[in-house]
């Protein structure tokens, strides 16, 4: 069984052969993304208000190319010279 904190329900999961190999295929896909260096682009959709990690993803923002894009160019524009008070 599997019991989901956010609905406070435990689910019944038979585990057969088909069940199996789609788990082994995530968990491979999950090693693979986590040897690489980029993370999956957050989905964004009707899951995430009652995420747990809503306020570490921020998926209304990383979503959203063109926020994120404003968002490099004020944080990761260097300036000429170091202002003093810095």
């Amino acid at each position: 069984a599997v019991y989901y904190h956010g609905s406070h329900r435990r689910r019944v999961v038979p585990i057969d052969d088909p069940l199996r190999r789609t788990t082994e295929a995530a968990i491979t896909a999950v090693r693979a993304m986590l040897a690489g260096d980029r993370l999956p682009v957050a989905p964004n959709d009707a899951r995430c208000p009652q995420c747990s990690l809503l306020e570490s993803c921020l998926p209304s923002v990383v979503s959203n190319n063109h926020r994120i894009g404003a968002f490099r160019s004020v944080l990761f524009t260097p300036t000429a010279e170091p202002r003093e008070d810095e």
